[in-house]
Formats: structure tokens, C-alpha cells, sequence
């Protein structure tokens, strides 16, 4: 996985679609939670990442500024069966709004979180 946030206005409505009718069949198919808690939030040094999967195996953690910037990414979380808490440190990001995202190799959560 790279960097990249994509063209948020151009794709909406393809994006739309996709989590209406693609994403559902995906998790379906896979056995995959498609739920993403952030705490707290608003955030000062940390943030923790609550998901819950039926499936193992490795996470890419990226950071994106409100400009779509990536920030920081971490391609070596491991993800259990149940549920995963992953602690993402926020100690050196300036107040703002950002989007933690995190993907594995059959789905990508996107959550905003803001840093005060």
C-alpha cells in the first residue's frame, strides 16, 4: 500500500456504490468486520484503533493530514482473530483533523480522528 488518498469529489458517487454493494459481499464472503473504533477522540498523544476481524494476518496503519498527506505509515501490525486494539502514538502531530486508515489485504478502514 501506498500514500495515496485519491480524488475524494471525482469518485464519490463510484465510492458510494462500492461500500453500498461491493464492500457488503466482500465482508460477507470473508468473514471481515468492517468496524473501526477510534478513541479518544479528540486525541492529545494517542489514539487507540479498535477493529474486530474474523480473519489473521498483517495491517498497514497510515496517518493522513486533512490535505490528504500521508504522514506516517506502519506496515507491520499483526491482526488476531477477535478483537485488535492497536495504539497509535499522535504525540508529534499538530492540532487538526486527520484520517487514520488501516488495510489489510482484503479491506481498508478510514476513520477521522482529530489531535488537540
Amino acid at each position: 500500500p501506498t500514500c495515496e488518498y485519491g480524488q475524494a469529489n471525482a469518485n464519490a458517487v463510484i465510492i458510494k456504490q462500492w461500500e453500498e454493494k461491493v464492500l457488503p459481499e466482500i465482508i460477507k464472503r470473508n468473514k471481515i468486520s468492517k468496524h473501526l473504533t477510534l478513541y479518544p477522540n479528540p486525541a492529545i498523544t494517542y489514539v487507540t484503533a479498535e477493529l474486530e476481524t474474523s480473519q489473521k494476518g498483517t495491517a498497514t496503519v497510515s496517518i493522513y493530514s486533512a490535505t490528504g498527506k500521508c504522514i506516517r505509515t506502519n506496515s507491520t501490525i499483526k491482526i488476531q482473530l477477535g478483537i485488535n486494539k492497536i495504539i497509535i502514538p499522535t504525540a508529534d502531530l499538530v492540532p487538526g483533523i486527520y484520517t487514520i486508515s488501516i488495510e489489510t489485504r482484503n479491506i481498508k478502514w478510514n476513520e477521522k480522528v482529530v489531535i488537540e
